[in-house]
């Protein structure tokens, strides 16, 4: 049986950890051969990632409850996956939150929307109307990038 792209993408991706070369240069090969250039669907991988992270290797957290649980998580998930820049709370409000990448200028902009898919993927674990929106960005000319998440 010939193996397509995407078979092939899912296993390289499932539960991985890669120098961050290594996993640009797989977005790349992702966002040409797969994506076909489509932007919104290297989002859809980010929210596939936390889904397979979140009944995998990140189990522990889906016993938290709440929405607010990812934003208080995601500071040590990126820690955990990324050496560099650093995720920080910024502003909450009833029914969102905002999440700010800082000190991470090279972040790739394939990333971004990996990153934007993954919150996501995340939140929408407790709440199905729950949405992110990338609304700050390095490759925007922000000092920041900034992930808002609201349900």
């Amino acid at each position: 049986m010939r193996r397509t792209d995407n078979d092939i993408f899912q296993i390289i991706l499932h539960n991985q950890w890669y120098i961050y070369a290594y996993l640009v240069v797989l977005l790349e090969a992702y966002y040409q051969h797969v994506a076909r250039y489509e932007d919104y669907k290297i989002v859809e991988l980010g929210i596939r990632a936390a889904h397979r992270d979140l009944t995998g290797i990140l189990k522990i957290y889906t016993l938290v409850t709440s929405p607010f649980a990812v934003r208080e998580r995601a500071p040590l998930i990126w820690s955990q996956k990324y050496s560099a820049g650093e995720m920080v709370f910024d502003r909450k409000w009833d029914n969102g939150f905002d999440l700010e990448l800082r000190g991470f200028p090279e972040i790739h902009r394939l990333n971004c929307l990996m990153v934007t898919g993954y919150i996501e993927g995340f939140g929408k674990n407790w709440r199905p109307t729950y949405r992110t929106a990338h609304d700050r960005c390095v490759h925007r000319g922000d000092p920041v990038c900034n992930f808002r998440s609201t349900w």
